[in-house]
């Protein structure tokens, strides 16, 4: 299923009163035409015009320019007959010539008044992929690039023509969006261990780096699995997860670091910082999750994703660093020496 929204080619300082430019106007609508985009097909008020001007012999008379009995022609307020098809007398296309109107914007040059810009309007769809409508978006603009750039259209530069739609502009925005999430969080992440490395050791700063590695990974798999699209929601959420996933682990490692049971068995040190601290990460994960438990219940789907995606950085959060960090640091914890913070503050003094 696909929606449907309106689509205008716009033309802006050429020489409107030009046959031959009008021919070439005519040409290139027919080429968009033929496109998936276009749902209803551009239609030229100059080749409407033409066409009654032919069917009521009152083509431009020596005292008046193309632009005054164009004006004339716009003014026409009841469905008028533009277009008879050939060889009968049943008309073809009938348009009440007012509502181009809207579609023209005039100027006042040496006390005539001149086309400048005209917006030809056309409908294209919006399909509930928004990959798919980002392909028709781009072909669309390609079809008009090729067919400026003809040699057949020398009286139409590529700066005087372009496809544009309201649409486009949120098209545009996610086209752009994977590109934008990939960066974001690349530079939020090197950010943060840049950060981290002042405090802690380089491998608990490397586990942290999986950490984070992990937790967007399963983020992404997550909005996978519940069709979560990649948007601005979504692109929100998995650059914050970055800060709100990287706290716990890093709560652990640094009482791990600074253990002060006076061991240096890693098991033993592993087993302060959790009993340390272990309990005041777990109670941030819960009241992190008390604060955004209420958007699971609102009929907004902006907060709904939100509260998936958050609700799971906060589990994935709390798993890396209640278990994941752990297990890795028994296993590399044997090169990361207590702080000489920790050691002194259990060397017995010398007046015990």
């Amino acid at each position: 299923e696909s929606l449907s929204s309106p689509t205008y080619l716009i033309f802006k300082d050429i020489a409107f009163d030009d046959p031959s430019v009008r021919i070439q106007i005519s040409q290139l609508i027919l080429a968009l035409n033929n496109d998936d985009i276009v749902f209803s097909p551009y239609q030229s008020m100059f080749q409407d015009y033409d066409n009654y001007a032919a069917l009521v012999t009152s083509n431009v008379t020596q005292n008046n320019t193309y632009f005054q009995e164009f004006e004339k022609f716009l003014q026409i307020t009841i469905p008028t007959c533009v277009k008879i098809v050939p060889s009968s007398t049943e008309c073809e296309r009938i348009i009440t010539p007012v509502d181009h109107m809207n579609n023209i914007v005039w100027s006042n040059e040496d006390g005539k008044n001149i086309v400048k810009v005209v917006r030809i309007p056309s409908k294209a769809p919006y399909t509930n992929v928004i990959f798919e409508t980002i392909a028709l978006m781009n072909n669309h603009r390609d079809t008009l690039k090729k067919e400026l750039e003809s040699k057949f259209l020398d009286k139409i530069g590529p700066e005087d023509a372009m496809v544009w739609a309201w649409g486009f502009l949120f098209t545009e925005r996610e086209e752009q969006m994977r590109r934008m999430i990939v960066q974001t969080i690349l530079y939020a992440a090197l950010a943060v261990l840049a950060v981290v490395s002042l405090f802690l050791h380089p491998l608990s700063v490397f586990i942290i780096a999986l950490s984070i590695a992990s937790i967007d990974g399963a983020l992404f798999i997550i909005m996978y699995l519940s069709e979560i699209p990649i948007d601005a929601t979504s692109f929100l959420c998995l650059t914050m997860s970055i800060g709100l996933s990287v706290d716990y682990a890093c709560h652990i490692a640094h009482a791990f670091e600074n253990s002060q049971g006076g061991s240096t068995i890693v098991i033993e040190r592993l087993r302060d910082a959790l009993a340390g601290v272990g309990k005041s990460v777990a109670k941030g994960g819960v009241s992190t999750f008390t604060g955004i438990c209420v958007l699971a219940f609102s009929n907004s789907n902006i907060f709904r994703t939100f509260f998936k995606l958050l609700f799971s950085t906060v589990i994935l959060g709390l798993s890396v660093g209640l278990v994941f960090f752990p297990a890795c640091i028994t296993l590399v914890g044997k090169w990361i020496k207590p702080t000489k913070l920790s050691i002194d503050n259990n060397v017995p003094s010398q007046d015990s």
